[in-house]
């Protein structure tokens, strides 16, 4: 399931950095129900689509988002906040795009490695070793 709670991007474009904090705690206790049944054992993740800094400029940035993950048998790091600063320091590193349906498959005991799972496409990451063009009739 995908939740994109807009709230947050909106207020990111305040400039106002308080603003942002404010609409990020107000889904606070929404986030916290999900430890309870009947999510508990669902694998979660909280990200987000982009950065959008409050100054000097409003923008969509390319910027680092912290990226987290909780639920049955995925591992904990040090990592006790949640914030571009903390995230940095856990144990997923730097993740890229195309890093993060692998990683939350993993989390989730499905990891999609060379022939474990039936496809057509036996390459791991989901990339053809040999792409191929569209055929058109």
């Amino acid at each position: 399931m995908f939740s994109h709670q807009k709230a947050t991007d909106e207020a990111g474009h305040t400039k106002r950095p308080a603003a942002k904090v404010d609409a990020m705690e107000s889904i606070d206790s929404a986030v916290a129900q999900l430890a309870e049944p009947p999510f508990s054992d669902a694998v979660v993740c909280i990200t987000g689509d982009h950065a959008t800094p409050a100054s000097p400029e409003v923008i969509h940035s390319g910027d680092p988002v912290p990226f987290s993950i909780v639920g049955p048998g995925v591992r904990a790091d040090d990592v006790e906040a949640f914030g571009e600063s903390f995230q940095r320091g856990g144990i997923l590193g730097h993740l890229r795009g195309e890093d993060v349906m692998p990683v939350l498959l993993n989390a989730a005991d499905r990891p999609l490695f060379a022939g474990s799972r039936p496809g057509v496409d036996p390459h791991a990451a989901g990339h053809p070793l040999s792409p191929q063009p569209l055929a058109w009739n």
